[in-house]
């Protein structure tokens, strides 16, 4: 396939999406395999691509990198709430029929944190009903997005890449070898690192996955990410996020960052401190 081909081929594939934002910027020239960054839930309003030039730099400083943008449904007024006014909370302890009282309380303390924007709810059911809507919309999009990123990388076939994505940034990686593991299309995919996953550990998902991708696979994840200690749980139910948990696969290398990653926002600008350390 050609440069002309191989553009419209990617152009068709924007064209024919079903989500409003899809947009993959060139962010340095380089070399091969090339670099994609994809952020996640909470990140969506920021531009946070400073915070992965910084480790990018450090880590690949001649690999061409590209920055995927896309709707991950960024939910700003509890931030604060998840990551600061929250207890740390032991997953050994908690039981599972006590996450939807805390993710409740968790928005209680959202809603006292952005009064002065938005009016205060006081019923719990709605703040979950309300967060619960922001996520299963966010899950939603990644699922299109994975798939819109793994027909573009088809279509770059004598390309690889590494991915790297944070939270459902992560998510949206595993739905792109999903698609390619189903489609039985051919995989440029040379290296995944996935910070913080907002994506099930279940190795039965990650058994046909797993294969697509020709080096390895690493899990960066800390015990401190009360987020999807939190949110996701709620949200999710019983499902163990990448997150929280190590993916039991023999192409995935488990990192236990809890002594670097202090919450949910810290991987991105600390990828560098995190990936070099075990390599030293």
């Amino acid at each position: 396939m050609n440069q002309i081909q191989e553009k419209k081929q990617i152009r068709d594939i924007f064209l024919s999406s079903s989500i409003d934002k899809f947009k993959i910027t060139k962010q340095r020239d380089g070399n091969y395999p090339a670099i994609i960054t994809i952020s996640g839930w909470r990140s969506q309003d920021k531009d946070n691509r400073k915070d992965w030039e910084e480790s990018i730099l450090k880590i690949y400083p001649d690999r061409e990198w590209f920055h995927l943008e896309w709707n991950s449904e960024k939910i700003p007024f509890i931030d604060k709430a998840l990551e600061s006014n929250m207890p740390s909370i032991n997953m050994e302890t908690e039981k599972p029929n006590d996450y939807n009282k805390i993710f409740k309380r968790a928005f209680f303390l959202a809603s006292l944190v952005v009064s002065p924007i938005v009016p205060l709810v006081t019923s719990s059911l709605l703040h979950t009903k309300l967060l619960n809507n922001y996520w299963h919309t966010a899950v939603r999009n990644s699922k299109q997005t994975g798939d819109n990123l793994a027909q573009v990388l088809n279509a770059c076939k004598n390309k690889d890449f590494i991915l790297v994505g944070h939270s459902l940034g992560a998510r949206v990686i595993f739905n792109c070898l999903s698609y390619l593991s189903e489609k039985g299309l051919h995989s440029n995919i040379f290296e995944i690192h996935l910070l913080g996953g907002a994506v099930s550990s279940n190795p039965k998902k990650w058994s046909k996955t797993s294969l697509t991708v020709k080096n390895k696979i690493y899990n960066y994840y800390s015990d401190n990410d009360n987020v999807l200690k939190t949110a996701y749980r709620a949200s999710m139910l019983s499902t163990e996020p990448i997150g929280l948990y190590e993916i039991e696969n023999k192409k995935v290398i488990n990192r236990n960052t809890t002594i670097y990653i202090d919450g949910h926002t810290e991987y991105i600008k600390n990828f560098s401190l995190i990936k070099n350390g075990w390599y030293r």
